[in-house]
Order: C-alpha cells, then structure tokens, then sequence
C-alpha cells in the first residue's frame, strides 16, 4: 500500500516519463488530446459528489440540468483566469457522471479529465459489492472496459 506522498511521487514520475515521449496524450472526456495543450491544470477537483452509498447511489439522484446550471458559472470564471483544464476526481459509486462530465467540457470549453476506481472510506460505504469478491485482475479488467465505454 502506497502513502498518499508515494502516491503522489509515483504520479508526478509517470507523467515526466510520458512527457519524454514521442507523442504523449491525455485522454479527456470528449477525446485525446497531445499532453502539450494540457495548459494550466487543476489537478483535484469535485463537480459533483453523492454520499449515498455503493448500493443506493444511481444517476436519477441528480437533475444533470441543475448541476450545469450550479457548476458551469465556476467553470466559465476558472477559464476566464487561464486554466484550460480540470481533474475531476469523483470516483465511482461516489457520484462521478462522465456524460455530466462531456456536458460541463463542452459548453465550458475546459478540458475535463476523470478517473476510475473506487473509495473506500466510512467502513467501505462506497464500494460495490464485487470489490470484496473479485481479484486485482478482474478488477482491473473492470476499470479498463469502464474507461473503453465512457
């Protein structure tokens, strides 16, 4: 298990390899693009966040509408300063909507970044059941084909 400085260390070390790369990319929510134009970055941001639980949490919780209604004013003011781009950081389970996501990206203009994965805090409440049952590999598994379809 990593510390949150290895972690981080580990991360910063990954993206200065892919930097040395002919062709480095990120892959955003409405696509790639080169990791040049990557701009000034916010690197841990929430959109959107349900406390729910792992097994009660689904998309009808929210009203998308609202939500851009709420959030794209600070997206609009964020780029207005400079940044071109944004980490959401929302895991699974915990609230994170990629179509959301596509539809801040697009009439912001800002780049939106997310992840995968889960978040185990307050006795795993935000894990689903599999998480328990299912090897490294079969998660992994799971992770690459969520980021195949979003």
């Amino acid at each position: 298990m990593l510390t949150r400085k290895e972690f981080l260390f580990t991360a910063l070390g990954f993206l200065l390899g892919a930097a040395k790369k002919k062709n480095p990319f990120i892959i955003t929510v409405n696509g790639t693009i080169p990791a040049n134009q990557l701009g000034t970055t916010l690197i841990h941001e929430h959109f959107l966040v349900d406390f729910i639980g792992a097994n009660k949490i689904s998309f009808d919780r929210w009203n998308r509408e609202e939500v851009i209604h709420k959030v794209l004013p600070y997206l609009l003011e964020v780029k207005a300063l400079g940044v071109k781009s944004i980490f959401d950081c929302t895991p699974a389970y915990l609230g994170r909507d990629v179509q959301l996501l596509m539809m801040l990206a697009e009439k912001s203009g800002v780049q939106l970044i997310t992840n995968t994965g889960y978040y185990g805090a307050v006795k795993n409440k935000y894990l689903p059941a599999w998480a328990f049952k299912e090897s490294p590999k079969q998660i992994a598994a799971r992770w690459i084909e969520e980021y195949k379809r979003d």
